[in-house]
């Protein structure tokens, strides 16, 4: 039950992806009739369907990823102040749930993780386990590292609540900058968005408000590969800048 509920906290909906199918289907379609004259011609580009599917799909997760490295960036912070506050590790980690839960609500994804993970501290599971345990729930590269220096921490009998608040630092200071980066990237995002709308707005303009002037391109031979040509084009370009615009730390 609660490998579900976080399964579903992460995952994309089944009527979302139906929804996507259906939006790259008609993509596909309208680029036939623009470049081609024929929404037909959408079906030789089918398979650009499911490079769309894919594509979003992959956006979509970037975003639910983003959305909880910020919350488990979060969740460190406060995690640090209940050690730096002279709590255990584990009453540490109730402490913080608690707090998360306050702040979030009880079914973000991160808080649901850290709940479960406290469902196995109250049955006596070690608290190097629980952090393992709650790492792989999250399924991101922070939690990973996190528990690997706990368990480092843990076994090396070191100053713990010392070196979790170091590395707590280290991975919210990356988690900071990746925000930032996303942040100062929103604007360039935006006109990137334009510059793609652009072509095919064009297109469209040209061929309601001026009837048959780009009918030569679609009834020749010449005219359908200097088209085809221009769409690969396009395509190459948007699939570029989609590239330079996606900065990870």
């Amino acid at each position: 039950m609660e490998k579900s509920k976080t399964e579903k906290s992460f995952a994309v909906s089944k009527k979302r992806k139906a929804l996507i199918f259906v939006e790259g289907a008609a993509i596909v379609a309208v680029f036939g009739w623009l470049f081609f004259g024929r929404i037909w011609a959408g079906l030789l580009m089918s398979p650009g369907i499911v490079l769309y599917y894919r594509k979003r799909i992959g956006s979509i997760r970037r975003r639910i990823m983003d959305s909880a490295r910020d919350s488990y960036r979060e969740s460190l912070l406060v995690f640090k102040s209940a050690l730096f506050a002279g709590l255990s590790a584990e009453n540490a980690w109730k402490s913080a749930t608690q707090e998360m839960a306050n702040l979030y609500g009880d079914d973000e994804y991160t808080v649901v993780c850290m709940k479960n993970a406290c469902r196995r501290l109250n049955v006596n599971e070690s608290m190097e386990d629980v952090i393992n345990y709650f790492a792989a729930q999250m399924r991101i590269e922070e939690a990973m590292d996190f528990a690997e220096v706990f368990g480092y921490a843990k076994r090396s009998g070191g100053n713990l609540s010392k070196i979790l608040a170091a590395s707590a630092d280290r991975l919210t200071e990356k988690i900071q900058t990746e925000r930032n980066i996303r942040t100062l990237l929103a604007g360039k995002k935006l006109e990137q968005l334009i510059m793609i709308v652009i072509p095919p707005a064009i297109c469209f303009y040209l061929k309601v408000f001026s009837p048959g002037y780009l009918d030569p391109l679609y009834e020749s031979a010449a005219g359908t590969l200097i088209m085809a040509v221009c769409l690969a084009v396009y395509l190459g370009a948007c699939e570029i800048s989609g590239k330079i615009a996606d900065i990870r730390v």
